[in-house]
């Protein structure tokens, strides 16, 4: 009888951390996804620049913008886009503690000013959050390695 109740209480403790292992996984793939959109992004943040000069009129309107937008981001990519932010915040907030969770926190904050600023032509949060720019390609390429290196880190840990 006391073996089997160990037997199961091992068999429970396996089964937990193989979940927690299958999510930390996901949580790594989510992080490498949304960053692949990250050039589109900062494209599409350098002609919204371009809408907001009033020195500049290559693009004049915003309805000129939402084409050229929809040219790179089409529907599906929107969606999937949404997709897979609602899946980092679940994963971020049910999943993850301490550094972990404050730097999978600042890149879910971060990705979810793009997709306003991209989708909105405004984010009042780029404004509070990014005063002085978005994440440079010197930059996010840090953060986005550095993140995912916590997350393999919280794997071994397991």
């Amino acid at each position: 009888m006391i073996v089997a109740m160990g037997a199961i209480y091992y068999t429970n403790k396996n089964s937990k951390q193989q979940i927690l292992v299958g999510k930390y996984e996901e949580l790594f793939e989510v992080v490498q996804l949304l960053g692949s959109y990250y050039d589109v992004f900062m494209h599409l943040s350098s002609k919204i620049a371009i809408i907001k000069d009033i020195n500049n009129d290559k693009i004049q309107t915003i309805a000129q913008y939402n084409i050229e937008r929809d040219k790179y981001l089409p529907a599906t990519e929107k969606n999937q886009i949404i997709t897979y932010l609602s899946r980092l915040e679940v994963l971020t907030n049910c999943y993850t503690k301490k550094s972990l969770h404050q730097k999978a926190s600042e890149y879910n904050d971060l990705m979810l000013v793009f997709y306003e600023y991209v989708f909105t032509t405004g984010s009042l949060n780029k404004e509070i959050r990014y005063k002085n720019g978005l994440p440079n390609y010197d930059v996010f390429p840090l953060m986005i390695e550095d993140l995912k290196k916590e997350i393999i880190s919280q794997i071994k840990l397991l």
